[in-house]
């Protein structure tokens, strides 16, 4: 049987003492309701996870550690996942998904036919909570690493961040036309994988242009037109059954 599994940032270790915040302590002590002496596992969503006993309940959790752990639940493919800006629950699904098929970073990107428009506040409002709905997802897939999503950007910003070296394969979904993925998918596995995929209204003129100007491949999923959380995600679980560790 399982432990229970918590999230603690790497600041929240002393002394080989670790403290859960506020909703952590909730969660173990009121929800859960584990009990001082019981033995659970503690993440720092780095890649370091810990075998900790319980301490103390309140007025936080307090679980001294009693030994590292192996990192765990890491795809040996890295995965970044550029997506297009979409309705927010669509987006919500799309970084919950993604971080249980093993995606490293994500990218929310505005293209030329984003219908969405958002103050600053706003914008970074929704980072903020798609930043804890990767935290949440990575706890439960039992993940050591909890994937980084960006800030909103446009994509003529977002594009020269991505990883460059030869060994990159750079992959753009298209609804207007391109290869299969079968025959662009490279023999070897590749050092990394971008994967762009785009808004609902599908790609410009404009955006096309710009993706094949920094080297994006175009591909397509098949005959039928698939909403972008769905072919999101569908690319994501191929990428991970041909190099990762699905299956």
């Amino acid at each position: 049987m399982h432990c229970r599994r918590f999230y603690a940032p790497p600041d929240a270790v002393h002394d080989g003492v670790i403290t859960l915040n506020d909703e952590e302590s909730h969660h173990l002590a009121r929800v859960v309701r584990l009990k001082v002496g019981q033995v659970v596992e503690v993440f720092d969503g780095t890649g370091f996870e810990f075998l900790c006993r319980v301490e103390s309940l309140m007025p936080q959790v307090r679980a001294r550690i009693l030994e590292p752990l192996p990192r765990r639940g890491e795809s040996p493919i890295r995965t970044f996942l550029v997506q297009a800006l979409t309705k927010s629950d669509k987006f919500d699904l799309i970084v919950q998904k993604g971080t249980e098929l093993g995606v490293c970073e994500i990218w929310p990107t505005l293209s030329e036919r984003a219908e969405i428009h958002l103050t600053d506040a706003k914008a970074a409002a929704r980072v903020a909570r798609w930043q804890k709905i990767a935290g949440e997802a990575a706890k439960q897939s039992r993940r050591s690493i909890i994937p980084a999503v960006h800030p909103i950007m446009p994509m003529e910003r977002v594009l020269p961040m991505m990883p460059a070296d030869p060994h990159v394969s750079k992959l753009c979904l298209s609804e207007r036309g391109g290869q299969p993925l079968k025959q662009l998918l490279p023999p070897a596995l590749p050092s990394k994988i971008v994967v762009i995929v785009g808004p609902e209204g599908g790609w410009s003129d404009q955006d096309l242009t710009i993706l094949t100007g920094h080297g994006f491949n175009l591909v397509t999923l098949g005959p039928r037109i698939l909403r972008t959380e769905t072919a999101a995600l569908v690319i994501l679980s191929i990428l991970q059954y041909q190099f990762g560790d699905l299956g």
